[in-house]
């Protein structure tokens, strides 16, 4: 190749690898694969070729151990053994780049910053340009008028003049300068007391570490004279270690370096294997030879006439086991239609029965819904995937509901090993089965509705729903069969709250639309407010953008409050750009009134945009009700989640919180009753660990906050402050939730020794504590899971990690797990045992909602003080600990009243 010959890309293989592990959220496929370090990487490499467009490209690993460690034993001492998922998917990623023809570059006992080093000095003369990608500063030591530095995490390229505005001096003295100020990163210490500021200036004055100490005469100041005196062996090896070397014997002949765009598109059949939807363009079609084939090993029988469909359903009603899914309109609990119904009563063959084709009458159709109704309503085991769905589906149908309901959606969620993997049909299908099933979107292409496809499509597709949740169904009995402790949440929590949460969803929460509205107005108004006072500030600063400024543009946030203003960021987004989150605006409120502003206008735009324009139009106009959708299956600790809307998070702590609050109301003649446990996590945690002064606290009635306050403070406990106890209540509920002294002292604005010494007092007034949480973290590192008192179960696979942040994030995530998750668990039970009062004594009490450690109830205005003490009753008496369990009674006319 001759000069000027394009552009040579090198990218540090392991550096982008680690950022785009630790960088995304955790990624699976269907299958329960975990991908997200390839499809960062993928994604970060897609993005280079289209920036650079360049001729020659080539990835580059390290390979074993450094040469750096015989100089000096401790470098990189400090750093983490990579996580065996990391291994895993740094192996597919070396597959990607060998399908896609892209060079991979490692060199035996050399970082792949020396093995970069040497093929960018080996071409130095052969290319218009070479980028080398990399995050470390080490490799900036390379910019010149032909090489430059981009660094993936902050979006930044180093060229010479952008060197030159970051470092003040060439790029052949940054090793000088790091043999000065050391890289934590890598352990190289550099000399103690000589920071960035007087490493730039000695560099400057002296052009390099040699000449420093060459003329230490020249030092005027004692101090920094001494400091380099004594740091003089540790500058030097600092210096040697940073210094990028030649690989000996490593030739890089640019001709294998060559790349052709085209190749990219070999790639497609493997993003699609690992569902990397994003990274095939819209106009690609993977070839339909090269797709998943669709196991197709049962039998669809469309029933088409009423002899037919009477003479299965006695078939079917004296089947073992029946298996049903609707298919619908839509996918609203009250308001879909249904569309047709499939059946199976083995697994190998799948009825379907159409309601929307020409088969029957309408009187033919209301007989096979009674005739349906009744085989099902009577049959000793009907299973569904995700049942409580289809239930509504044959309610608002007008078909009698099944009595023993099994689901196997529920069943995955209480048997799968990893809180990543999916529980959806066509996911267990594939994962578990290892049979693929074609998805809704698939069958639906080119149709408005799934009503509009055709009828021997339309049966496939529902058929193989039931005939694979019937496979499941035998799959999952099995592994019950083996861990009887999650066969008895089954039975016991989960099927009974399915029922239970089928209920509340239809019956729903009377909404007052005229208060939400004048609330809304309320809103608005508070907002217009803050605004006047943020543009009055900006206006009184002579902000030059005031014109344009949009308090709601995180951009334009930034650049006031760091360009203009000249606060300090604290944190970055995942992009780079400098963040101006929640976290970051209240630090930031310590020192300046403005974030504070911005903060107040957001909480107030998220009323409105989350609730009092949603709200409304969410209201069932035939009931007036908002029918929340409770997920059984959501959260990893037990905990039940709300959607469409979610009720839960409706915040309290406000006026304007609690004025949308006031908008859910009671109907004519009856009242909201609201019952709510006590400080339920902290009763579970003294139950759990037995620890004798958090117990008798609950058994004596006293109040654990304050107890620990007076303990923190040195004070008797009727002399702690309100403020006092508020720290008190904090510190309980950091350790529940595995708060680090790091957090702590940042939640409560205090020094980090001062956090220490609160979470050592802690420890020593309740000494059972700590004990527990140790033997939680060591019999979850030995089985592999932490189980509730109830024998829930979560796995935590980064107990087995030797990343410190790994395991360190994975041990709080097994304590919290058996206490929330016990928690969880507790409200479940007391919302089985209200229900079963309720049905035994046909009691007037209607459970409305559930929010987390609160349930509330709806029932006549002279029957409150009787459901006052069946509500108390049932659920301090939900399961026995060695604390009582307590309960806050409210009642009112709204749920803000309550």
């Amino acid at each position: 190749m001759k000069a000027n010959d394009g552009k040579l890309v090198l990218i540090d293989a392991s550096a982008v690898l680690y950022r785009a592990f630790y960088g995304l959220k955790p990624l699976t496929t269907s299958s329960g694969m975990k991908v997200q370090a390839v499809y960062g990487f993928c994604r970060a490499l897609k993005q280079l070729l289209d920036a650079y467009s360049p001729c020659c490209i080539a990835v580059v690993w390290d390979k074993g151990d450094s040469g750096r460690k015989s100089i000096f034993e401790g470098y990189k001492s400090s750093r983490q053994a990579a996580p065996v998922d990391l291994v895993e998917q740094r192996r597919l990623i070396h597959a990607i780049c060998d399908v896609i023809k892209i060079p991979q570059l490692s060199v035996q006992g050399f970082e792949a910053d020396d093995v970069i080093y040497s093929a960018v000095m080996q071409n130095a003369d052969r290319f218009e340009t070479t980028v080398v990608v990399s995050p470390d500063k080490d490799l900036r030591q390379m910019v010149s008028s032909s090489c430059v530095v981009f660094d993936p995490i902050y979006k930044k390229t180093y060229n010479e003049a952008e060197f030159f505005k970051k470092y003040e001096f060439k790029p052949e003295q940054l090793s000088s300068y790091f043999g000065f100020v050391g890289d934590s990163a890598d352990d190289i210490a550099g000399v103690a007391g000589v920071g960035d500021v007087g490493a730039t200036s000695l560099i400057k004055q002296f052009g390099s570490l040699e000449n420093v100490y060459e003329n230490l005469d020249k030092i005027t100041s004692a101090s920094l004279k001494k400091k380099l005196i004594e740091g003089r062996e540790s500058a030097f090896l600092g210096k040697k270690l940073f210094t990028l070397q030649m690989v000996d014997g490593f030739a890089c002949d640019p001709h294998s370096l060559a790349y052709d765009p085209k190749n990219w598109e070999l790639a497609y059949p493997f993003f699609r294997d690992l569902e990397f939807k994003s990274l095939i363009p819209a106009h690609v079609s993977v070839p339909k030879a090269e797709q998943a084939a669709v196991i197709d090993n049962w039998v669809v029988t469309i029933i088409e006439t009423m002899g037919h469909f009477l003479q299965l359903s006695k078939q079917w009603g004296a089947a073992e086991r029946l298996v049903i899914d609707t298919e619908t309109t839509g996918l609203s609990n009250t308001q879909a239609e249904l569309i047709g119904i499939s059946i199976a009563s083995d697994k190998n063959t799948g009825f379907y029965i159409s309601f929307i084709h020409d088969h029957w009458n309408m009187l033919e159709i209301e007989q096979i819904k009674a005739v349906l109704g009744a085989v099902l309503s009577q049959h000793p085991c009907v299973v569904m995937h995700n049942a409580k769905f289809d239930l509504h589906i044959l309610a608002t149908a007008n078909i009698a509901l099944p009595v023993h309901v099994q689901d196997t959606m529920l069943m995955a969620d209480l048997l799968k090993t990893d809180d990543e993997t999916k529980v959806g049909l066509k996911s267990l299908s594939l994962r578990l089965l290892n049979e693929p099933m074609d998805d809704f979107k698939t069958v639906t292409a080119g149709f408005k509705s799934f009503s509009d496809v055709p009828l021997e499509d339309a049966a496939k597709y529902a058929t193989h729903d039931v005939v694979q949740t019937y496979k499941l169904y035998d799959l999952f009995e099995k592994s019950f069969a083996g861990q009887l402790d999650l066969k008895k949440v089954y039975d016991d929590i989960e099927l009974p709250m399915n029922k239970i949460l089928y209920g509340m969803e239809r019956t729903g929460i009377l909404v007052d639309t005229v208060k939400l509205k004048q609330t809304r107005h309320d809103v608005a108004q508070a907002m217009e407010v803050v605004d006047a006072k943020i543009k009055g500030f900006l206006e009184s600063v002579c902000y030059p953008g005031l014109d344009t400024f949009n308090v709601q543009s995180p951009k334009q946030v930034g650049e006031v409050l760091y360009d203009y203003l000249k606060l300090k960021s604290t944190q970055k987004t995942s992009g780079g750009a400098r963040s101006t989150n929640r976290e970051v605006l209240d630090e930031l409120a310590k020192v300046h009134p403005l974030p504070a502003l911005i903060l107040e206008y957001r909480e107030l735009a998220k009323l409105i945009n989350t609730y009092l324009d949603p709200l409304p139009l969410l209201v069932d106009p035939q009931t007036g009700r908002v029918h929340t959708t409770y997920s059984q299956v959501g959260a990893a600790t037990g905990r039940l989640a709300s959607s469409d809307p979610n009720l839960q998070n409706i915040p309290v702590s406000s006026d304007f919180g609690m004025a949308i609050r006031h908008g859910f109301v009671a109907p004519h003649g009856k009242m909201l009753l609201s019952a709510d446990y006590s400080q339920v996590e902290l009763r579970v945690l003294a139950h759990l660990s037995g620890d004798p002064v958090l117990t008798n606290a609950f058994i004596h009635n006293e109040d654990p906050h304050r107890q620990i306050a007076a303990r923190l403070f040195a004070k008797l406990e009727e002399d702690v402050t309100t403020a006092e106890r508020q720290i008190g209540k904090k510190i309980n509920f950091s350790i529940i939730y595995g708060l680090t002294p790091y957090g702590l002292s940042q939640d409560l604005g205090i020094s980090l020794k001062a956090a220490k010494e609160y979470v050592e007092q802690y420890f020593l007034h309740y000494p059972g504590i700590k004990p527990w949480m140790e033997k939680v973290e060591h019999d979850a590192k030995r089985d592999g899971y932490v189980t509730t008192l109830m024998g829930r179960r979560r796995y935590v696979p980064g107990l087995q990690e030797s990343n410190k942040n790994v395991y360190e994030a994975a041990r709080r995530v097994a304590v919290n797990t058996v206490v929330q998750g016990t928690a969880a668990d507790i409200i479940k039970l007391a919302m089985i045992h209200v229900a079963d009062a309720i049905r035994l004594q046909n009691l007037p009490l209607k459970p409305l909602l559930q929010i987390h450690d609160e349930l509330l109830f709806e029932c006549l205005e002279s029957d409150v003080e009787a459901m006052k003490g069946v509500v108390v009753e049932q659920m301090e008496h939900a399961i026995d600990l060695a604390v009582p369990l307590k309960i806050s009674v409210g009642v009112g006319k709204s749920w803000g009243d309550v």
